[in-house]
């Protein structure tokens, strides 16, 4: 795992448990190391990364049940770790359509949704790792879950 995905955990972590401030130091120094080597997520967008996240998903949900595609389902659940990793970053659109009051409550809120997509992937690596398809495919299962609430809360309704 990059030292930028450590560090996005850890400000996750820190934003859920209250923890204190102290260790954002670290985050940033892991940030900035690690700021040439990931460059290309940080330049796409919002829409762009879920997008990519999307295709990822159901390349994986083709490969999860087959124990011989471990290496490149590994490889894939990796990027999607980058990936959202770099979404914590942004906001979704619907967060200009409310009062400047509910700004904070509402990214705060995705960022957790974030944090918890983050761990069902790691979840999954390590499954893979243990060569568990079984449960790989409940982990993956979770996490059409997790997309399906964090697109009810954090996208503009379609129109």
């Amino acid at each position: 795992m990059s030292r930028r995905t450590i560090a996005y955990l850890a400000t996750g972590l820190i934003l859920m448990t209250g923890t204190s401030l102290s260790l954002l130091p670290m985050a940033r120094h892991a940030l900035a190391d690690s700021h040439a080597a990931n460059a290309g997520d940080e330049a796409l967008a919002l829409p762009d990364l879920m997008k990519e996240l999307g295709g990822s998903q159901r390349k994986l949900r083709r490969m999860i049940k087959d124990p011989a595609s471990v290496t490149e389902s590994l490889r894939i659940v990796r990027r999607m770790q980058k990936l959202t990793a770099a979404g914590m970053m942004g906001s979704p659109e619907k967060t200009s359509d409310l009062q400047v009051s509910e700004r904070s409550a509402f990214l705060l809120a995705y960022k957790r949704q974030i944090v918890q997509l983050i761990g069902r992937l790691l979840d999954l690596e390590e499954a893979l790792l243990q060569g568990d398809t079984k449960i790989g495919q409940e982990i993956f299962r979770d996490l059409g879950k997790i997309k399906s609430e964090g697109h009810r809360r954090f996208q503009r309704p379609e129109e």
